[in-house]
């Protein structure tokens, strides 16, 4: 790396955290002030889950390593170890200035606590914010902690994670980088989405996406209730597959049958 540029290195572990940080690792790209590495693993790397690696690929964003740490079935204790381990071997060899980390999930945790015991600079995105019924709350809030600056999306998010004792100076507020999305045109049409789903979509279509809670009564308890309500409205559904977290192949399965 260039002495007079800042290397930053940035994880991506699926799609939900990738149409986040599309257009910071666009800009950061052109950016000369920094060299960028960016990391895939996680679901990114799992047939699966639709092998969102693609989406990378596409924006040509050059993955400069990829990080393999997802079991199958995964495992979440077992997983995070095994995150850990690795992303502490891509710190200790690639040396980068900081790690740019987003969101809350088990996976973005252990990519802190690797950072923290390599002594690397995490700089982390969407912290302050509040997700109730899911383990992502205290995930979020952990690698708050474990952050030098908080890019947060709201004055509100700011201001818990100062009540958390972090200092003022490392907290800016940037927006949702996900909004920048509201602007391409490069999305697929409705005509183009029916092509590629292989059915066609009349109205009105609705987009069904469910998580497991990771706290909650439990995955089947939770998604009967809408497929139920489902059944009760005429309309085209388009059903997205559920991730990686406890809990997800009981939603797969639910979705599979019904």
């Amino acid at each position: 790396m260039c002495a007079d540029r800042r290397h930053l290195a940035v994880l991506t572990t699926g799609r939900q955290d990738f149409g986040i940080l599309r257009s910071p690792l666009m800009l950061l790209r052109k950016d000369p002030r920094f060299a960028l590495s960016l990391w895939v693993g996680g679901m990114h790397l799992n047939p699966r889950f639709g092998e969102p690696t693609k989406l990378v690929r596409d924006v040509g964003i050059p993955i400069s390593r990829e990080i393999n740490f997802l079991g199958e079935p995964p495992d979440e204790t077992r997983d995070y170890a095994i995150a850990i381990r690795e992303l502490a071997a891509a710190l200790k060899d690639q040396q980068p200035d900081a790690l740019l980390l987003l969101g809350d999930r088990t996976e973005t945790l252990a990519a802190a606590t690797a950072a923290l015991l390599t002594r690397t600079p995490v700089a982390h995105l969407h912290g302050g914010e509040e997700s109730e019924g899911a383990i992502d709350n205290a995930c979020r809030h952990a690698i708050t902690k474990l952050s030098h600056l908080h890019l947060v999306s709201h004055e509100v998010h700011a201001s818990r994670v100062i009540q958390m004792g972090e200092p003022p100076d490392s907290v800016v507020v940037v927006g949702a980088a996900g909004l920048d999305n509201l602007s391409r045109e490069d999305l697929a049409t409705d005509s183009e989405l029916s092509k590629f789903l292989g059915h066609p979509l009349p109205d009105p279509i609705v987009l069904v996406t469910m998580h497991p809670t990771t706290l909650g009564a439990g995955s089947v308890t939770e998604t009967a209730p809408v497929s139920a309500a489902m059944a009760d409205v005429d309309a085209t559904y388009v059903i997205t597959a559920p991730n990686s977290d406890a809990g997800g192949d009981e939603i797969r399965k639910h979705w599979l049958d019904w």
